[in-house]
């Protein structure tokens, strides 16, 4: 009896040991994995527009359906802080414009052309757009100004930002009245019984600035 006891005893107090000895790894690890989360470092530096990798779109709404596309972005740059934003300009060339969701060429040349005209961007004027940005709020608000034909306003949206090895992809999207910006063709505010021939005034831009650290 005596031995089988001692028996009893020896393996209970292996168990303990390898009980301990595992929590004890355990630890170890959990203890590795936030200490490698807690030396990633935020986002700090300036960063330079790839206008290449870079993108900016839009989408117009009228009664009966609606328009969209790309500008492109032709040069660009943007500041962090502690993962912050606190700085940065942008600009398009609104001579660019592409319309993607007419197939027919006739009557895309048609709509691209009268998008570059007087009714809409006056392109021939004023060829460009810049979006200027004062900095961002801790909810990952953006807030700056947006200027075109050249008239300025106040401007903010959320954005989303990624690093990875110096790359860093800037993307968000704002709604923009164009009438603030003398852009009144078929606006409801504007002209009387158009019918479902108004043209929203919201429209929709979009974009993705792809950047690399200076």
């Amino acid at each position: 009896m005596k031995k089988i006891n001692l028996s009893l005893v020896a393996i209970t107090v292996f168990a303990l040991v390898t009980l301990c000895a595992c929590k004890q790894d355990t630890s170890i690890e959990e203890v590795s994995v936030e200490e490698n989360l807690s030396m990633e470092e935020p986002i700090t530096g300036g960063f330079y527009l790839d206008k290449e990798k870079s993108m900016l779109n839009w989408k117009a709404k009228k009664v009966t359906g609606e328009h969209f596309g790309t500008i492109a972005l032709t040069n660009g740059k943007f500041s962090f802080s502690n993962g912050q934003l606190t700085g940065g300009v942008a600009y398009a060339d609104l001579t660019s414009i592409v319309v993607e969701d007419i197939k027919d060429k006739a009557m895309n040349t048609k709509l691209t052309e009268h998008l570059n005209s007087k009714d809409f961007f006056h392109t021939s004027e004023f060829p460009s757009a810049t979006l200027k940005l004062d900095g961002s709020t801790d909810e990952a608000i953006a807030f700056g100004s947006l200027t075109i034909k050249d008239i300025t306003h106040p401007i903010e949206f959320p954005f989303e930002v990624i690093e990875n090895e110096g790359i860093l992809t800037l993307s968000g999207s704002m709604l923009v009245d164009r009438t603030m910006y003398d852009i009144r063709y078929r606006s409801g505010k504007f002209f009387e019984d158009l019918g479902d021939k108004t043209i929203y005034d919201d429209f929709e831009l979009s974009f993705i600035a792809v950047s690399l650290k200076q």
